[in-house]
């Protein structure tokens, strides 16, 4: 159905007639700056076909693939869970990446990934909010005052040696897929784009150490796989050496390195094929469920297993009540409404 049936079939105003007709002009003029015309598109796409995105912040909201793909190839950055990057969703400066928030967790963006346009849209947008790295002097001269905001974990896990103190399959929070460390941030490649993961929520309250250890013994660990990379797991989500990390930018991997392998027997791949197909026909039933398009509900849940540190796979449904169920690191069980992403038990 055209933008312009849909318009009909709501008995929309005069005035986003208007703006669609104005809009296919636009797009008829080669002159048109595509980062313009895609934002100018997607806030009539929003107000046509998405009224529930209404008030809400850039970061609140789970882009369709369709709406990923349009983005992206107007120079957009994107993410496969959903995210398109617009610089009033930074919370930091990291100097040469950005932390931005999207759904409850936050993306490390660096730099180097975004167009020429969103950098300079971005520093702007740092230096207005006061938001744009210190530089080395400055930063220096403020050691005090950031040992203290910074708090006890930041020096703790600066202070040891790396060590396996604590059993891989142990680690919570995808932290086995930690990749670097950047000023008190744990980086975390998944997929096509980063997760960082802040030790001052350790201060907070809002993260702990696997049941039985330390975080003495949980940083350590972690540092330890930071500098053997060679020895970090495999992942079936897509996190860590599984991501496209280093591979350049992330949203254009490198040809497939199985290429030159041995291909398949048919049955084998027949039976992958069986597999993916019932895989992908339960989660879109799942998702209907609940009410939410697939790429949302998928985008909630992986919000969700990192907050708690579980696999997908762990984690039970309860359509009818909207909710989901999981045992995090302290062997709680936790029910969390989907919808609302908050715990009602």
């Amino acid at each position: 159905m055209s933008a312009r049936q849909v318009l009909e079939n709501q008995d929309a105003d005069d005035s986003l007639f208007e703006a669609l007709d104005a809009l296919l002009d636009r797009l008829a003029d080669p002159k048109s700056k595509r980062s313009q015309l895609w934002s100018d598109a997607q806030n009539l796409i929003n107000q046509i076909q998405h009224p529930e995105r209404k008030g809400l912040p850039n970061s609140q909201i789970a882009y369709s693939p369709e709406e990923l793909a349009a983005a992206k190839a107007a120079g957009k950055y994107t993410t496969s869970d959903g995210y398109i990057f617009d610089v009033k969703d930074i919370e930091k400066d990291e100097g040469d990446a950005y932390v931005a928030s999207h759904l409850g967790h936050s993306h490390w963006i660096p730099k180097a990934d975004l167009s020429q346009e969103e950098r300079a849209a971005a520093e702007a947008y740092c230096k207005e909010q006061d938001l744009t790295a210190k530089k080395p002097a400055e930063q220096a001269g403020r050691e005090g005052e950031r040992s203290a905001q910074t708090g006890k974990s930041q020096a703790l896990y600066e202070s040891l040696p790396g060590a396996k103190r604590i059993p891989l399959e142990q680690l919570p929070y995808n932290l086995a897929y930690v990749v670097d460390y950047r000023d008190g941030q744990f980086i975390i490649p998944h997929q096509d784009h980063y997760h960082n993961l802040a030790l001052a929520w350790f201060d907070q309250g809002l993260y702990q150490a696997p049941v039985g250890y330390s975080l003495e013994d949980l940083f350590a660990t972690v540092k330890y796989y930071i500098e053997h990379p060679a020895e970090r797991p495999s992942s079936n989500d897509g996190w860590g050496r599984d991501s496209q990390h280093g591979q350049g930018r992330m949203e254009e991997p490198k040809e497939d390195s199985q290429a030159n392998q041995a291909p398949a027997e048919e049955g084998e791949k027949e039976a992958d094929k069986v597999e993916e197909d019932n895989y992908d026909k339960e989660q879109e039933a799942l998702a209907q469920a609940y009410g939410l398009t697939l790429k949302d509900f998928q985008t909630r849940l992986t919000t969700l297993a990192l907050r708690y540190g579980v696999s997908l796979e762990s984690i039970s449904y309860q359509a009818e009540s909207k909710t989901i169920s999981l045992q995090n690191s302290q062997q709680e069980i936790k029910t969390i409404n989907l919808l609302s992403m908050e715990e009602v038990s």
